[in-house]
């Protein structure tokens, strides 16, 4: 069970992605991000790649920058009765993102990715049963509701937790 400021996170355990399971995907979403945290722990640097600070630091970019950013305009959009957004793949520069973490210290990458995912959790834990049902259309994924992108940031997550 992770707690952040009294409130409990959940355990990490396995999610379904059926109606009604939003606690269990919140719960995966910080299990993934400890795993990443650990497994980036334990790894050594490999000359020519990223840290594995750096890579925390990357995937607290992409919550906040693309995951974050892509929930809110799908969620406004449908309770606006809008047409779904439109996305095209898109992260942060690697190599802006390998300066900006180039001297960190491993515990603060830890506390950011961290801080960055509880801030994304949160966010899910204030949708309404219909925004869960918000869509976007994805260049490369076609259409996609909250659940389907959530299983991007699982995606990414066990991509770069592959990489550790």
């Amino acid at each position: 069970m992770v707690r952040i400021g009294g409130r409990s996170l959940g355990s990490g355990g396995d999610a379904c992605f059926d109606d009604g399971m939003e606690d269990e995907i919140r719960d995966r979403l910080i299990g993934s991000v400890g795993r990443l945290i650990a497994r980036a722990g334990s790894s050594r640097p490999v000359p020519g790649e990223w840290t594995p600070g750096t890579v925390l630091g990357h995937i607290a970019e992409v919550d906040e920058q693309v995951w974050l950013v892509r929930l809110n305009l799908m969620v406004h959009a449908a309770r606006k009765a809008e047409d779904p957004p439109r996305f095209q793949w898109w992260e942060p520069d690697p190599v802006e993102t390998a300066v900006r973490y180039e001297g960190w210290e491993f515990e603060d990458c830890a506390q950011r990715v961290l801080e960055a995912r509880v801030n994304l959790v949160w966010r899910l834990r204030e949708l309404t049963a219909e925004d869960w049902h918000a869509r976007a259309m994805h260049s490369t994924w076609g259409e996609v509701d909250v659940r389907g992108l959530l299983q991007h940031v699982f995606n990414h997550d066990d991509e770069h937790l592959a990489s550790l």
